[in-house]
């Protein structure tokens, strides 16, 4: 059987998924290798904090375990059509008029008439397309994504997007029963017993069945 590429700067596609609640089934929005660009895809900052040591001996450095400096990451994609950017924010609302199609909908901006407005919590997943699993994976469990930077609309290039995701740190007792992953991220495979895929039309995990090649 031909082994999957594990290799993490291939060609990969951006998943986000959100749920209501446990029992709900996940909501997803794929942005494909063809919306991504050739250069930097994702960013992440999760460095852990450093706890310092000073003795006359001198000084040590160490990492605080479950802490980090500065939880951040970042993704990068160019959209050609409003619904492509705020359905990864989930901000978007879908047109329900007779003939709408997935670019038909908006996302409105009143702070001042809707104060109280909550974007969805998200999933982020960074998906190898050549892994025969997940080894390549990178996910954020929950995610609060935000514009970062300013929008530049051209006629003559596409339209690059780079979000801020604002990953949030997994708490056990508030999240443990909202239905998502129960850790901040994950670099690697979903499952270690079971070698797994994501279904990114379902936003499940399910195992990868072995192929066995004919002679």
């Amino acid at each position: 059987m031909a082994t999957g590429i594990k290799d993490i700067s291939q060609m990969q596609r951006l998943v986000f998924r959100s749920r209501e609640n446990a029992d709900a089934d996940w909501v997803t929005f794929t942005i494909t290798s063809a919306n991504l660009g050739q250069d930097t895809v994702a960013s992440f900052n999760i460095s852990e904090r450093i706890r310092d040591r000073e003795t006359q001996a001198g000084t040590t450095h160490k990492p605080i375990a479950g802490s980090y400096d500065d939880f951040q990451a970042t993704v990068t994609f160019q959209a050609d059509v409003w619904a492509e950017i705020f359905k990864a924010l989930g901000r978007w609302n879908p047109a329900t008029f007779t003939g709408a199609t997935d670019a038909d909908g908006n996302a409105i901006g009143a702070a001042a008439v809707s104060p109280c407005g909550n974007q969805k919590m998200v999933s982020v997943i960074l998906q190898g397309l050549c892994d025969d699993g997940s080894s390549a994976d990178v996910e954020f469990a929950r995610c609060f994504p935000s514009i970062d930077g300013e929008l530049e609309i051209s006629g003559s290039s596409a339209t690059e997007v780079s979000l801020t995701l604002n990953p949030q740190i997994y708490n056990p007792v508030t999240m443990a029963n909202d239905g998502y992953e129960q850790y901040d991220y994950r670099a690697g495979a979903h499952s270690l017993t079971t070698n797994e895929r994501l279904d990114v039309t379902t936003g499940k995990y399910n195992p990868v069945t072995p192929t066995t090649p004919t002679e």
